[in-house]
Order: C-alpha cells, then sequence, then structure tokens
C-alpha cells in the first residue's frame, strides 16, 4: 500500500490541497497518450522542442508495469488497460484501498473519459460504492 499512498500524495499535490512542489506543472496521463495536441502543449509549457519521434522510448530502468518487454516499443505498451491489474489476485487488496479514498476515484471519473468502456465504467462506480 506504500506505493498507493505515495500516488495519493501525488494526487493531493497535483490538485493544490498541498504544495511542496513549487512551480509544478499536472500531467494528465491518458491524455498525454492519446492526444498529440496535449503532447504539444505539455512541451510548450516546458519549454521543450517537441519530437513525436520518441514516443517508443521506454528507459533503462524498463515501466513499472511492464519492465523491459516493450523496450523500443512504448507505444505498443496497453497503458490505458491498466485498470484491469486491480482486477487481479495481486491487485484486489487495493480496491479496498481505493474505496477508502474515495477522492481518488472521482477524480479519475471527472478527469477521464470512461463513458466509452463500459466495463471500466462499473469497476469504478462499484468502488465508488463501496461494493467490490
Amino acid at each position: 500500500m506504500r506505493k498507493a499512498d505515495i500516488w495519493w500524495a501525488i494526487y493531493k499535490e497535483a490538485l493544490g490541497e498541498t504544495n511542496y512542489v513549487p512551480n509544478k506543472l499536472a500531467v494528465n496521463y491518458d491524455m498525454f497518450v492519446e492526444s498529440e495536441s496535449y503532447r504539444k502543449s505539455i512541451c510548450t509549457k516546458i519549454g521543450g522542442r517537441y519530437n513525436e519521434g520518441i514516443l517508443n522510448f521506454v528507459p533503462h530502468a524498463g515501466s513499472s508495469f511492464d519492465g523491459n518487454t516493450y523496450a523500443g516499443r512504448g507505444t505498443e505498451m496497453k497503458v490505458l488497460e491498466r485498470w484491469k491489474w486491480f482486477l487481479t489476485e495481486v491487485g484486489e487488496p487495493f480496491q479496498s484501498y481505493l474505496t477508502l479514498r474515495p477522492g481518488i476515484l472521482d477524480f479519475y471519473i471527472q478527469t477521464v473519459e470512461i463513458s466509452g468502456d463500459e466495463e471500466k465504467k462499473r469497476f469504478c462506480e462499484s468502488l465508488m460504492m463501496g461494493v467490490k
């Protein structure tokens, strides 16, 4: 649950509930993955030079979900389906964690388009009601 607590702290910082990091820029990961215009806007905000050519880059340390399985093929990662991990035996204990922190789910539902994915929508709604 330590990782979940860290994520919760990052979430509160991104929303401005805490202010430990000055001049921060919160990035919506799903939007970053899905939208070239969003990536360009983030790049502009941080003063970078936009380069769509590095989308396949996976750091040497790898992904926390996929390790180095997709090295050089980052766009093949199923990053928008990672929520399904919560449905696994390993992910199930985190469901209880999320029911105790409805703010996380509420923020997720409000900021990520889930209406097109009925399975994800039902899962989020069940957690919001405290049902697993």
